[in-house]
């Protein structure tokens, strides 16, 4: 490196000359404002980091062996994964295919149940319709049978005899008519006969129809009449001309099957229920809570449930 010559100046113009390595150094020491003057220093490079370039190969190697066999591994996972989803999407979409086959068939089948209530419904009407029908028709039967029935009376446990004609029969209303003090003519009678009953019975029941309503009620009223008179000696088979052994015998209107059937609940009820006495008059049925109370007509079985109620006049 050139330097500059001594040289001997003024004192306004003594500069000594620096060489360049000196600048820095000079402006620290003299304290000049003017910006320091500053060297970048490079990075010398460390020729030991990559001495061995054969294990940065081997390491580079072995990375990418790692990432290959990750990648690998992972694409694994995913095609199974994959598969997987797939799987489940197919049973996803045969169960929504069963879902809606099953939505189907409970639509039909709903149809099919509103239909069956329809026709429950119509049916059960219908059957309304014909029980009132019934009713009806077992109201005008029950009419007619009791305008047949109206001149007819029952007697009920006389004793069987063998070889009985009709011409006997009419013989034993007439004797019994006279024991009741109204003696009945033969020309009142239109017909006795035995009602049928099983062939080991003892005892059945005659028939009797008279010519008129006013013979049958004569007879009933004097029969009812010696009862009366007679607590201890009511109508008994000797009273009919049949003998030993004298057993009780009774003496009512014939009445239909659905009086009969009334009269019998009405029995019971007035056992059960502590009432005065039951009794039936041309083919009506009378009940009587009291000796002096006033009577009531029975007139269905639903009456006799309602009196029965508590608080029920």
């Amino acid at each position: 490196m050139l330097r500059s010559p001594t040289t001997t100046l003024s004192p306004k113009s003594a500069i000594p000359s620096r060489s360049e390595s000196d600048i820095p150094r000079m402006v620290q020491n003299e304290g000049h404002t003017a910006a320091a003057v500053t060297q970048r220093a490079k990075r010398r490079r460390d020729s030991g980091d990559y001495s061995n370039l054969a294990d940065f190969n081997s390491l580079k190697e072995e990375l990418k062996y790692m990432i290959g066999q990750l990648m690998s591994t992972q694409s694994e996972r995913l095609d199974k994964l994959e598969n997987h989803i797939l799987d489940i999407k197919d049973h996803t979409t045969k169960i929504e295919h069963t879902n809606g086959e099953i939505e189907k068939s409970m639509t039909f089948m709903s149809d099919q149940m509103s239909s069956i209530e329809a026709q429950i419904k119509k049916l059960e009407l219908e059957k309304g319709e014909m029980a009132l029908q019934i009713l009806n028709l077992e109201d005008k039967l029950d009419f007619y049978d009791h305008q047949l029935n109206k001149t007819s009376i029952e007697i009920r446990n006389v004793p069987k005899i063998m070889n009985e004609s009709k011409e006997k029969l009419y013989d034993t209303i007439h004797y019994l008519s006279k024991q009741l003090c109204t003696d009945l003519h033969y020309q009142e009678i239109r017909d006795v006969s035995r009602a049928p009953s099983k062939k080991e019975n003892r005892t059945s029941t005659i028939r009797v129809e008279f010519s008129n309503t006013l013979s049958k009620a004569r007879f009933l009223s004097a029969s009812k009449m010696y009862n009366k008179n007679n607590p201890n000696n009511k109508i008994n088979s000797n009273l009919l001309g049949y003998p030993e052994p004298k057993i009780p015998v009774y003496v009512a209107e014939q009445l239909t099957a659905k009086a009969k059937r009334l009269f019998y609940l009405a029995r019971i009820f007035v056992k059960t229920h502590n009432y005065n006495s039951c009794w039936t008059t041309n083919g009506r049925i009378f009940i009587k809570e009291k000796v002096d109370g006033a009577y009531i007509i029975v007139k269905n079985e639903q009456q006799l449930e309602t009196l029965s109620k508590p608080n029920t006049v």
